[in-house]
Order: C-alpha cells, then structure tokens, then sequence
C-alpha cells in the first residue's frame, strides 16, 4: 500500500510496480488507508512522513 498524498506520487510508484506479480493500493489520507485496511490488510505499506490527516510518524502507530 501507498499512502501519500501526492497524485503523482502514487502514480508513480503504482507504475514502478504494473509489471510484477504484487497488487498495490494507492490512497492520498491516513483516513483511506485505515478504511482499506480494515477490508484488506496490506503486507508492505509505503507511508509519506507528511500528510494532510495525520503525521506519518503518528498514524503508523495506528497501523
């Protein structure tokens, strides 16, 4: 899972990772990235430091 809030960000490394067998989920907010996990937890999540909804530092502690 990518949890960033920059679009081209995500997009970015969506595509760095299009031709290998893992299935990334890309969401802007600490908030979508509770709720997605919630449904389906992720194995790696790659997490920006710096979001709109929350510290990355503090929202991993709730991961």
């Amino acid at each position: 899972m990518v949890v960033d809030d920059d679009r081209s960000i995500r997009h970015l490394i969506t595509e760095t990772f299009a031709d290998t067998p893992y299935e990334i989920q890309a969401v802007g907010s600490v908030n979508d990235a509770i709720a997605q996990m919630q449904s389906e937890p992720p194995d790696v999540v790659l997490l920006d430091i710096r979001l709109p909804d929350d510290s990355g530092l503090e929202a991993f502690s709730r991961f």
